[in-house]
């Protein structure tokens, strides 16, 4: 999902329509943040395996990985567009650096 959103983000930036923009900003912040969230969630699941071996059950242990491997984004994201939708978006280089060659 990140790769898809990132390769198909330049092109469908170029539209200038500021709701795709806001939406392709979003997307890529969520699956690159849902990527981040699944390496944790893998690295707690390694320490279960391998270092609290024995006794290790968790009830409903796939459905609990999948609302926080999912959900976790999701919040970070909502609290985002809540706070400033203009956080995402295409912004004019020259007033964010205006020391650019562009």
């Amino acid at each position: 999902m990140l790769n898809m959103v990132f390769l198909t983000n330049s092109w469908l930036s170029s539209f200038n329509q500021p709701g795709l923009c806001i939406t392709m900003a979003m997307l890529l912040h969520y699956s690159l943040l849902a990527a981040f969230t699944w390496m944790c969630l893998e690295s707690v699941h390694f320490y279960l395996a391998f270092v609290k071996v024995f006794n290790v059950y968790f009830p409903k242990y796939i459905l609990k990985c999948c609302i926080a491997g999912w959900g976790i984004p999701a919040i970070v994201i909502t609290l985002v567009l809540i706070i400033n939708k203009d956080f995402y978006g295409n912004g004019s280089r020259s007033e964010r650096n205006p020391y650019s060659n562009l």
